[in-house]
């Protein structure tokens, strides 16, 4: 037999059944037996323990009933179970064993029969930990560590942690528990593992950020799982907490551990197998399709319950036409309905599934704006790509690409943007059949053909009702023995009939059966409800009741907790701990300090007002829609929208400018999916740069924000953000200036805003030299890096190819002045591309320096796609197929690895010409149907018709004239054409009229 305390009290059998011991006070009784397993209790003590202060009428007599029901439990457990407990003039024992019962009763015993041992996990957890430690054997010792964690089931003593008789013993258990983690990620980074250390590391991590030890296994492990921004940002957020808790700085073991991985130190690297299993295979990914990107659709923690007629009538209504929306009150459970819909449809029919949150766009539009904010985000969320030459109206392009891969796409919170969000889907429907919209809205789109399914709260008539086995549900989550007596049934029914049955107001009622049984819970409801203020009687009484449930829950939160709630809704987004301790936690004096900030954001998940979503880097928290509006208000009342907007707006200026260093390095990868993850804090913070016209801060964070979506092509609006940073007052110096040079660049076509980019270019150069003081390295380093984007539309040009190499060599040769070989090794790599590609010879860097040998020390993959750009335009110009072939094969690979899927794209059809041109027509198949598939996914024209022209020139050669016709037609575009001639030198598909 066990007695299991790592988390709720409780006894299993031999045969690994658990027994709930049902009455709190027995489970009391239990735990202060078990902490002395095997020696005498006195019955004072096992008192003091078990009531403490509050002691009943006859606490000896109460003791005596609550040991024999504990003899009880312990006989329904084995039998015979009731003799470990025994009672004799030193107190109460818990014996270790027993002798097994005799066949003639309870009370019987044979000595011939195996008797009854006990184990306590507690202690089974303590000896895992000795033999760990005394383990020599890799393996050995991380089995051993794995099996003590996984004693654990949650909190010790659960809810006895509170008791201060068991503060010493659950305080030693945590801190075994925190060292068999650090010695588990410890073991686990030895055996080049070392993703699934930061698995082991990061849960702990936001609840000890203190712990030294810890957070440097936490920083090599991210280091190694190439997360070198989340490795960073775990020191960071460890100084922070030492310096507001204690006044000190990080020992120096951890300072060095920093240091070593700013300066990339290769030998911190992972173990080679480590390093191989933590990047794609090239022989795997070269044939892994390039199709949509992975479905997205939110998971939740919870259970999906009831609701199946709606189910059942939004699959049929899919079925009949192309838009069906979900209408319904906030807190109803629509995005729920929506989504296991959605759910149940791609389970079906294979087809991908979207899912765009329009509730992070605010619901004042500037005027005119159309469908392009909906368009914006949705190309986002489905890894659409913004051109930078020869593209179509992002809306086309977009409705393209949701035609051609065909699917559903589940528009959630419409009603706030409805028009925006109707024009949208208008335009993307009316472009062909192969597409499905399912919105959820508290109002209808109003278009044509909308099928609209108002979504009514769960029934609450009866104890059977789907509000009362929903609400049933949520609440034993918290509280595992609610009881469900005819008598609770009843009280639960009611207070589900009280509460509407919106599953929003369930939700957070049933979190507090934690504190408050159903029947004190509805007592306190109807008191409050009927106190209740309703500023808007008009309104539905449902709307009233759930504005009364969150007047309630806000009623119970101590200060921190709603310090923290109001300030996570400065802006519709999901936050990270870290993020959330920087802008919402008070410096010094305040209410809410650093150290406070996990506790109060843990309490808010227990009590259902912040939701905590998994992500595959690690936990982010959001509010719910009716939960973010109410916080809103009140961040609104206490006159803090505006400390804590610019706190955001700071951070994120911050973050973006640190990115911004690292984007051409060995963790380019890192800082893309970190900010590719954070767009929507960035879209805010600039947003409010430009509504409250802070000029400085506009510019930093569009200037520093244009290089990360320059690389990944995520470019949709971003000229218009420009032109508005520029507009908003503040300093005209040299970051302002920079920002005038990339709306020129951008503004017209090669050839046409020449003059522009020139003049641009001469302001630029006489703001940063006029600075005070002089330059500085930084600002000389921006400005050339913006003088080399600025020269390749002149490049472009014929007319306008030798002012563009000299303004592109400038760039390089003052790049190579400031001692910036890297930034001068791309920038010369950028002018290179664009003249080979024209037919003019690469002119290289001065003073002999190699650009490839460089980029490759440096780690920059990114620059080395452009060096093996230029490599293969070489060699296709000198008729070397083996070396341009092999710059081919290493290209894709990079740009796979990178997530620049229009690279991708444009080497994957480079693969397929060499195929076709070999004559391996099933090769030229595999990789120019790749290419199509994701050019058309990503909407990139160029490298679509690329592959197009190619699969043209395919047909041709097989004999079929007709597709071969067609498909040459449907590609038109000269750039697809000259590179299609630098592959084929006579395609026979560009001979034909």
């Amino acid at each position: 037999m066990k007695i299991e305390v790592l988390g709720p009290i409780r006894l299993r059998t031999s045969t690994g059944q658990a027994v709930e011991v049902r009455e709190r006070k027995v489970r009391a009784v239990l735990a202060a037996l078990a902490v002395d397993l095997g020696d005498a209790v006195p019955a004072d003590t096992l008192i003091d323990r078990v009531w403490g202060g509050d002691l009943p009428a006859h606490p000896t007599r109460v003791l005596q009933a609550k040991l024999s029901q504990l003899r009880s439990a312990l006989d329904e457990t084995e039998p015979g179970g009731r003799a470990l407990l025994s009672s004799g003039p030193g107190g109460h024992r818990l014996s270790t064993s027993a002798p097994a019962p005799a066949a003639g009763g309870p009370g019987a015993t044979r000595e011939t029969d195996r008797g009854l041992n006990v184990a306590v996990d507690a202690e089974e957890f303590r000896q895992l930990i000795v033999r760990a430690r005394g383990s020599e054997a890799l393996a050995e010792r991380t089995e051993l560590l794995r099996a003590a964690l996984q004693l654990w089931r949650g909190e010790p003593y659960a809810e006895l942690r509170d008791a201060t008789w068991l503060a010493p013993e659950i305080g030693q258990l945590h801190e075994l528990r925190l060292e068999a983690a650090e010695s588990l990620a410890e073991a686990l980074l030895e055996a080049g593992q070392a993703q699934e250390s930061v698995t082991v590391l990061e849960p702990l991590a936001a609840h000890h950020p203190l712990r030294a030890r810890l957070t440097r296994a936490l920083m090599l492990a991210l280091h190694r799982a190439h997360r070198h921004p989340d490795a960073l940002g775990v020191y960071e957020r460890h100084r922070r907490h030492l310096a507001e808790e204690l006044g000190a700085d990080p020992d120096p073991e951890t300072s060095h551990l920093h240091v070593r991985i700013l300066q990339q130190d290769p030998q911190l690297q992972d173990r080679p197998q480590d390093r191989d299993s933590a990047l794609p295979r090239p022989h795997a990914a070269a044939h892994r399709p390039a199709a949509a990107p992975t479905p997205r659709l939110p998971v939740f923690a919870s259970s999906f319950l009831g609701r199946t007629p709606e189910l059942r009538e939004v699959e049929l209504r899919l079925t009949r036409g192309p838009l069906v929306t979900v209408l319904g009150i906030g807190g109803v459970g629509k995005t729920r309905l929506a989504v296991r819909a959605a759910e149940l449809l791609t389970e079906k029919s294979g087809d991908a599934a979207w899912f765009v949150d329009l509730s992070s766009l605010d619901a004042c539009p500037p005027p005119d704006t159309g469908p392009a904010r909906v368009a914006r985000l949705v190309a986002e969320s489905i890894g659409l790509t913004q051109l930078r030459e020869e593209s179509r109206d992002l809306l086309d392009r977009l409705t393209a690409a949701l035609q051609a891969t065909g699917g559903l796409l589940l528009l959630d919170n419409c009603e706030h943007v409805a028009d925006e969000a109707a024009r949208f889907a208008h335009a993307v429907l009316s472009a062909g059949n192969a597409l499905t919209i399912l919105a959820t809205s508290r109002e209808p789109l109003g278009l044509p053909g909308e099928q609209r399914l108002a979504l009514t709260p769960l029934s609450a008539q009866a104890p059977d009702d789907d509000a009362v086995t929903f609400f049933l549900d949520r609440a034993r989550a918290v509280t595992p023995d609610l009881p469900e007596d005819p008598h609770t049934l009843a009280v639960v029914a009611e207070l589900c009939r009280r509460l509407d049955g919106l599953p929003l107001a369930l939700e957070l009622a049933a979190a507090q059966t934690a504190a408050l049984d159903p029947t004190r819970l509805l007592d306190r409801l109807t008191d409050r409800l009927d106190l209740l203020s309703r500023p808007e009687r008009g309104a539905p009484r449902r709307q009233q009741t759930l504005r009364g449930m969150l007047d309630w829950s806000w009623s119970l939160l101590d200060e921190p907790e709603r310090v923290l709630l109001r300030r996570l809704a400065v802006h519709p987004v999901s936050w990270t701990v870290e993020t959330i301790e920087s802008v919402c936690a008070d410096s010094q004096d305040g209410p809410l300090r650093c150290a406070a900030v996990v506790p109060a954001l843990v309490s808010l998940v227990d009590r259902s007002l912040v939701v905590a979503e998994p992500t595959e880097h690690g936990t982010r928290y959001r509010l719910l829609e009716s939960v973010g509006a109410y916080a809103a208000e009140q961040l609104r009342l206490a006159g803090e929208r505006e400390h804590i907007a610019r706190l955001h707006r700071e951070h994120w200026r911050t973050e973006i400018s640190c990115a911004q260093d690292h984007l051409f390095s060995a963790h380019a990868r890192d800082w893309v999916r970190r900010i590719r993850a954070e767009r929507a804090h960035l879209r805010h913070a600039f947003a409010e740069a430009v509504a409250v016209q802070d000029g400085a801060a506009a510019v930093d964070l569009i200037l520093a924000w244009f290089w990360h979506r320059w690389i990944t092509g995520e470019t949709a609006g971003l000229l218009d953000e420009l032109r508005q940073a520029a507009a908003c007052p503040g300093p005209h110096d040299g970051a302002h200036a920079q920002v005038q040079v990339l709306i020129a660049v951008l503004s017209g076509s090669p050839g046409e805003s020449t003059a522009d980019i020139l003049e641009a270019l001469d302001r630029l150069r006489d703001r940063t030299e006029s600075s005070p003081g002089g330059p500085s390295h930084r600002a000389q380093r921006s400005r050339l890096q913006v003088q080399w984007f600025a020269a390749t539309p002149l490049l472009v040009v014929p007319e306008s190819r030798a002012r563009g190499r000299q303004v592109a060599g400038e760039a390089v040769e003052g790049l190579v002045a400031l001692g910036d070989l890297p930034a001068a090794a791309f920038a010369s790599t950028q002018r290179d591309w664009f003249l080979l590609d024209a037919g003019e010879p690469a002119v290289g860097m001065p003073d002999g320096h190699d650009a490839e040998q460089i980029l490759r020390e440096h780690g920059d993959d990114y620059g080395l796609t452009q060096v093996l750009g230029m490599r293969h335009i070489q060699a296709e110009r000198d008729g070397d197929r083996e070396v341009s072939a092999a710059a081919a094969r290493e290209a894709t690979d990079l740009s796979r690895r990178l997530g620049a899927r229009g690279e991708e794209c444009f080497w994957e059809a480079i693969q397929g010409l060499h195929a076709l041109d070999a004559g391996d027509h099933t090769g030229a198949h595999g990789h120019l149907d790749r290419s199509l598939a994701l050019g058309r996914t990503i909407g990139s024209d160029i490298e679509a018709g690329f592959a197009t022209l190619g699969l043209a020139e395919l047909a041709a050669r097989e004999g079929d004239q007709a597709r071969a016709a067609a498909l040459r037609d449907s590609a038109v575009s000269p750039t697809a054409e000259r590179w299609l001639r630098r592959i084929l030198s006579e395609p026979s598909v560009l001979s034909r009229s």
